[in-house]
């Protein structure tokens, strides 16, 4: 019973979004899946850690601006934008703290607590953003270390253009006249923050999550959620003064819910653009209600997996890609990712160092190909007794078909069936003896 309800908001949302225009169709039923995977739930676990780690993230981010050389004046706004003047010692202490971080007065304990919470807050983002786009690995150790640290790197350098480009317009309504821009730098000045929100997406969206996605899906989303964001922010800008006359129910904590629910609307912008992403990567949307479900085999994709894998071992080829493993198959993303998984922990695969492609690590002839068939449960048939009862015998030969054979005999059998196709020889006709004369 607690899922009925969204799984109906999720249906609902997914006839909506096939009645409407192809323009239309992508962005609602990325609203449908992101109903379906709970994104509203992740964004607010996100909500939690961002709250938890909030100053130690800008602590850090804000001492790796320094070291970029950007000014003191633009760190301060940046703050003043987020911690509205509600309570001036709130700004000191949050100024003090984020002027004294560095290396050297904060010590190994310090900065080791430090780095933990930003690991954390990174963390809970890649597993929101995996289950987004169904991968089901999180980054080794290592990959963490260098991909977080280029995300903290470059996320604040983001984030400070596109409030800088903010600050530079609201200078120009106060100024008035005395601004003497052309009209060409004005509007260029008017959309380095968009085009820096939509950047951060974007990259955020191809960086974070445990699988590749293409630059193409990953700009769907970038636009999107980079918009909204920024629509968002304004927002959030314009309504702090209003806001502020709460101040009567809540104290020095007027300011608090405003930021709390900007905090949860931005996780969720996020994740939408990672739904949207994941449509235009391949995932499917919700199904409509009463729509049949059709799951791709498992068995057969890992099957297909591993013997594309030892094709191209034999041919010296380069290891298989997600994009060959799917090439030419209706299978969903989550699937293909859970089916790669299991092969590399069942210990058949492994993932290169760049990432992305696979290729295996035992000889083909080692592997037993009902071994494989057997790591994965099939699809369970939706149909009438009579039909799953036939469904279940043919799997049942298919499985007795895989006996006694290797994924080396798998490799080899289109070859041995071309050879099988081929036409026998024809064998030479018996030369004629002449023929005996007439006797004497």
């Amino acid at each position: 019973m607690p899922e009925s309800r969204p799984r109906a908001a999720e249906e609902h949302v997914a006839i909506i979004g096939r009645a409407l225009p192809h323009p239309l169709r992508l962005p609602i039923l990325a609203f449908g899946l992101f109903l379906s995977d709970q994104a509203h739930l992740r964004a607010a676990a996100l909500t939690y850690t961002s709250l938890l780690s909030l100053v130690p993230v800008l602590a850090f981010a804000f001492s790796m601006l320094r070291g970029l050389g950007f000014e003191e004046n633009l760190l301060t706004y940046l703050i003043l934008q987020y911690f509205p003047a509600t309570d001036q010692g709130l700004h000191e202490k949050l100024l003090t703290y984020v002027r004294q971080v560095n290396a050297g007065t904060l010590g190994v304990a310090g900065l080791a607590g430090l780095l933990f919470s930003v690991w954390l807050t990174l963390g809970t983002v890649e597993r929101a953003l995996n289950a987004t786009f169904g991968a089901r690995r999180e980054r080794t150790w290592v990959r963490k270390v260098t991909d977080y640290f280029a995300i903290l790197f470059l996320s604040p350098l983001m984030i400070a253009i596109i409030m800088s480009g903010i600050t530079l317009l609201q200078v120009r309504e106060t100024l008035g006249g005395i601004w003497l821009l052309s009209e060409a730098l004005e509007l260029a000045l008017r959309l380095v923050p968009i085009l820096g929100a939509i950047l951060l997406f974007s990259w955020i969206i191809i960086v974070m999550p445990n699988t590749q996605v293409s630059p193409r899906a990953a700009a769907w989303g970038g636009v999107v959620g980079g918009a909204i964001w920024f629509f968002l922010q304004w927002g959030y800008v314009r309504f702090q003064v209003g806001f502020a006359r709460n101040e009567a129910i809540y104290g020095a904590l007027a300011q608090l819910p405003l930021f709390m629910a900007w905090v949860y609307l931005s996780w969720c912008a996020l994740l939408y653009a990672a739904a949207l992403a994941a449509l235009a990567e391949g995932r499917r949307p919700p199904p409509e209600p009463g729509e049949a479900r059709h799951p791709t085999d498992p068995r057969e994709l890992a099957l297909h997996i591993l013997t594309e894998a030892a094709v191209r071992l034999a041919k010296a080829q380069p290891p298989l890609a997600r994009e060959d493993a799917r090439r030419g198959l209706d299978v969903q993303p989550e699937i293909l990712e859970t089916v790669l998984d299991q092969l590399q922990t069942r210990g058949y695969l492994t993932e290169t160092r760049e990432g992305g492609r696979f290729m295996l690590t035992v000889h083909p002839a080692s592997i037993r190909a009902v071994e494989a068939w057997d790591l994965f449960t099939p699809p369970q048939p939706h149909c009438s007794p009579g039909a799953e009862m036939v469904i279940q015998e043919m799997r049942r030969r298919e499985r007795s078909a895989l006996e006694g054979l290797t994924l080396e005999d798998l490799r080899l059998a289109p070859e041995k069936t071309r050879e099988d196709d081929k036409p026998a020889p024809r064998a030479a006709a018996p030369a004629e003896e002449p023929a005996a004369g007439p006797e004497g």
